[in-house]
């Protein structure tokens, strides 16, 4: 099981500052895949669901607000373990939207990733859901790829 720490004191009452806190969470965050393992880089959206499944939709799409998300995570991975390769940095800007995501290694053993996503309309007309469809599709392709970690060479020679 894992574990879920604040590590920051958020400014709960201000209403008009952006809301920022910073947690320490260990846990089983990776898939087995062979001798790899599958780390998830972006941990906030593991058990997003695709947002538009329907082909089609004969309704128009309304979102009570405009959003923005901006996530920053810093990954250890395991002891004895180096990071193989890490998700491929893309960016989609739209007249009304943009996710961007960046994965950089910043140790042997620590992945860094950083997810941007702003919407910036509330409403679209029917004939827009295929564009609207295709930019959610394509940000949850994004947030799904994992980066790849191995054993450190000198951990697998000693086996």
């Amino acid at each position: 099981m894992g574990s879920i720490t604040l590590v920051n004191a958020p400014d709960w009452d201000n209403g008009e500052a952006p809301l920022l806190a910073s947690f320490h969470i260990s846990g089983p965050f990776a898939v087995a895949a062979g001798k790899r393992l599958m780390v998830m880089q972006h941990l906030f959206q593991v058990s997003e669901k695709p947002r538009f499944p329907s082909a089609g939709r004969s309704n128009a799409i309304y979102f009570h607000v405009p959003w923005q998300e901006a996530d920053e995570v810093h990954i250890t991975v395991p002891a004895g373990m180096e990071v193989e390769s890490l998700a491929p940095d893309d960016m989609v800007k739209l007249e009304y939207a943009l996710y961007k995501v960046q994965q950089k290694q910043e140790a042997p053993n620590k992945i860094f990733s950083r997810r941007d996503f702003i919407m910036g309309q509330g409403l679209f007309d029917p004939d827009k859901y295929k564009e609207v469809k295709g930019f959610f599709d394509k940000v949850k392709a994004d947030d799904d790829q994992p980066a790849l970690v191995r054993l450190s060479p000198s951990v697998a020679t000693t086996q």
